[in-house]
């Protein structure tokens, strides 16, 4: 779709500026190579979330262009967020912040819940 249509390309580049100004995320590295660095960085949900966010607003732009107008919007998860910036609930930049950080939270939260589980395996094992 980037590169095809119009308004969802240059909502992923404005995303994509607005990622790398507050975060180490590079959208378009992200979502347009397949190189081995980018498939691994966008299993990570610190990485994943982000993307998500953009692609879905940027495609929900691209809907709105095109004369498509929800009468309402909701969504699940990352969706909830998109659609809440959509409405203008806050800004697109304030929304990639949130979830840049939604997303960082996740990610710890994910390996901290694997320590416990993690210890209890080794410490059985007598591998410590």
């Amino acid at each position: 779709m980037y590169g095809y249509y119009p308004v969802f390309t240059q909502k992923i580049d404005i995303c994509d500026q607005l990622l790398s100004q507050h975060s180490d995320i590079k959208l378009k590295k992200l979502l347009l190579e397949s190189s081995t660095e980018a498939v691994e960085l966008i299993k990570k949900t610190e990485y994943a979330q982000p993307v998500l966010f953009a692609f879905e607003y940027a495609w929900a732009q691209q809907w709105l262009a095109w004369g498509v107008k929800p009468a309402c919007m909701m969504g699940h998860s990352l969706g909830e967020y998109v659609a809440a910036c959509l409405a203008g609930v806050f800004s697109l930049e304030q929304g990639l912040k949130l979830i840049v950080e939604r997303a960082r939270l996740m990610q710890l939260a994910q390996v901290q819940a694997v320590w416990p589980l993690y210890l209890r395996v080794l410490i059985r094992s007598g591998n410590y």
